[in-house]
């Protein structure tokens, strides 16, 4: 396969990953403004509630630490989906290297990039491939944990609703 494909492929993989982060965003946001939009009732009930029923304020103060802890660990996810932290001087365990193909590198080294010959292109493609197929890995595996994490905040949020009904 061409590298410039070959990377173009490993390139839109991440793009992939962060639009699947991007609806995963927007769903989470929903959730935290009805969960929101629900904590008047929430205070309401736990204050009715405080001392009374111990059992139900309980299970009602934990599905509700248990829902914040949910979203809390899915905006962690999401900022390791949207900013990956890889060193490509550690990774491709070359303390010197500097891309001639990365823009950031090109624009801080721009006599090395003038410079730069068809063979070095070609290596620095391979290296390229690395280090984004490392970040695209990366945030395949935090959008994963994301969507793991679906099924049990909806779940627990709708527990939460059942109980405030219950307790209402």
């Amino acid at each position: 396969m061409d590298r410039w494909k070959h990377l173009s492929y490993v390139i839109d993989q991440i793009k992939m990953a962060d639009s699947k982060a991007n609806f995963l965003l927007a769903f989470y946001v929903v959730l935290t403004g009805f969960l929101v939009k629900d904590f008047p009732e929430i205070w309401h009930v736990l204050q009715k509630h405080y001392g009374s029923n111990c059992i139900l304020f309980t299970a009602l103060v934990l599905l509700l630490g248990w829902m914040i802890c949910l979203i809390v660990k899915f905006f962690y996810y999401f900022t390791r989906v949207v900013k990956p932290r890889i060193d490509p001087k550690k990774l491709l365990k070359k303390d010197d290297y500097v891309s001639i193909i990365f823009w950031g590198d090109i624009a801080n080294n721009l006599k090395k990039f003038r410079e730069a010959n068809q063979d070095d292109f070609q290596d620095d493609l391979k290296d390229q491939i690395i280090a984004n197929s490392v970040v695209a890995n990366q945030k395949f595996q935090y959008v994963s944990k994301v969507y793991d994490l679906l099924p049990l905040t909806v779940g627990v949020y709708i527990l939460l609703k059942v109980l405030l009904t219950v307790l209402s």
